[in-house]
């Protein structure tokens, strides 16, 4: 039995009639069954008419049509209203949770593509399909995040890394699961120095080789800082 919020985890894809429908990441209904919130890249520039939105926990049928898109002006989230669906099942996200402190105990709920390529959470295309995961850690520290991608924003680093396709994803505390704290967006890179080695030819030093290791954390919009924002019509 999942918690009633995880029915309004859905899958974002790029649809039209001219391709097959493109998976784009991971949204969620936010106090309104007809609010969506996702990360504003997983959008790109696309229109309301080239999005859809599925909840695969609930059988509604086709795609649910995007009416309208509102991009934050810095920060990486856009809302997607959509039209009423009708389903008991439908639970939002209450709201914003109180719980985001240094270390709190937290999930993130999404649809990662496996073998896709993490390097800027981009999905490329040949990966395979998006697979619920439900990946639990720590709020490891809050800061202000210029993003590579232009964006800038209050951010929650995470103790776990952030897989493609996961953008878009709620980010909520352990404690507080039908409350959220932030969107997942993207990651970031920790390189930690190991060891060195010296590498020689015939009695002579060539090199020095030295040996990292890369940590990945992933990052999320705290949605705290943008509750204006997030509640306006």
């Amino acid at each position: 039995m999942y918690p009633m919020s995880f029915y309004s985890v859905g899958l974002l894809f790029r649809v039209g009639l001219e391709r097959d429908p493109a998976f784009l990441g991971t949204c969620f209904a936010f106090r309104d069954p007809s609010t969506f919130i996702t990360a504003a890249h997983c959008v790109r520039k696309l229109s309301e008419y080239d999005l859809g939105i599925m909840l695969p926990l609930i059988d509604h049928g086709d795609f649910i049509p995007v009416r309208r898109i509102e991009r934050h002006q810095e920060a990486d989230v856009a809302k997607l209203s959509t039209y009423r669906v009708e389903s008991r099942e439908l639970a939002p996200f209450l709201g914003l949770s109180a719980l985001n402190s240094w270390g709190e105990p937290v999930m993130a709920l999404g649809y990662p593509l496996d073998d896709a390529d993490n390097v800027g959470d981009e999905i490329r295309e040949g990966a395979l399909g998006p697979t619920a995961r439900l990946l639990t850690g720590s709020v490891q520290r809050f800061f202000t995040f210029r993003s590579p991608r232009e964006y800038r924003y209050v951010a929650g680093e995470l103790s776990f890394g952030a897989p493609g396709g996961l953008s878009g994803g709620p980010v909520f505390p352990t404690h507080e699961q039908d409350r959220v704290i932030g969107v997942v967006a993207e990651n970031r890179n920790s390189t930690t120095y190991l060891y060195s080695e010296i590498l020689e030819k015939e009695g002579a030093v060539m090199r020095e080789e030295k040996h990292h290791e890369v940590i990945r954390y992933g990052i999320f919009v705290s949605l705290e800082p943008l509750t204006s924002w997030l509640l306006s019509e």
